[in-house]
């Protein structure tokens, strides 16, 4: 079973293992003296991403400077021979 089921300050506390999983569904059954359900999820970026998207970010930023320092002469020399 993927979940670990016991009681928590009289109610039932489900611990569901870690996977990667798109959509959870929660199904509470009322009863003769009612129910309520109260759940909490959590959101956390992988590592990966965490380390791989600045590195990307920081080559893409050095490559659009250096591009920039490359062009900005070249557009300066063609407006002086444009005149």
């Amino acid at each position: 079973m993927l979940s670990d089921i016991g009681p928590g300050d009289g109610a039932v506390v489900l611990r569901i293992a870690d996977m990667e999983r798109t959509e959870l569904y929660l199904a509470v059954m009322k009863g003769a003296s009612g129910a309520s359900a109260e759940f909490e999820t959590a959101v956390e970026l992988s590592p990966s991403f965490k380390t791989a998207v600045p590195v990307f970010a920081f080559i893409y930023a050095a490559v659009h400077v250096g591009y920039a320092a490359w062009l900005v002469p070249k557009r300066v020399g063609f407006a002086r021979s444009a005149k």
